[in-house]
């Protein structure tokens, strides 16, 4: 019993290197593979949020609303959820009986781009919803 017991400590003991190289050599990916679900499921969140602001900004076009006010109830649902107004547009359209609204959203400014170091970035993307509703005067 004795015996055995020391045959496997020092098998260990050899292993203890090649336990540390391949450490150093997966760990790398282990780190990206994490920022990268967060970064996705934090992409995911963000997409729903503009898709929110402009189905809010739809439901106050089709009740007949000015575009300034489609584009405040867009800006205040997206400050609601964290994001920054800077560079959004609104494009608001009607035709016959219904009301499109378009929401384009940097996606800068919808979650932070934590991948940028490992050569992953989201720059210059944007976030693009669209919503039509029918008139509700």
């Amino acid at each position: 019993m004795k015996v055995a017991v020391t045959h496997v400590a020092r098998r260990l003991r050899r292993r203890n290197g090649a336990i540390t190289i391949e450490m150093i050599l997966t760990s790398p990916i282990l780190v990206i593979s994490i920022i990268g679900i967060f970064e996705m499921g934090n992409l995911v969140a963000s997409t729903n949020q503009v898709a929110l602001s402009a189905r809010n900004g739809a439901l106050v076009a089709s009740m007949l609303g000015t575009s300034s006010d489609v584009g405040a109830a867009v800006n205040d649902t997206l400050l609601q959820s964290g994001i920054t107004t800077a560079g959004v547009s609104v494009t608001t359209a009607s035709a016959g009986t219904g009301v499109t609204v378009t929401v384009n959203v940097p996606l800068q400014n919808t979650c932070p781009d934590f991948l940028t170091t490992y050569g992953f970035s989201i720059s210059g993307k944007t976030v693009i919803a669209t919503v039509t509703m029918p008139l509700n005067p």
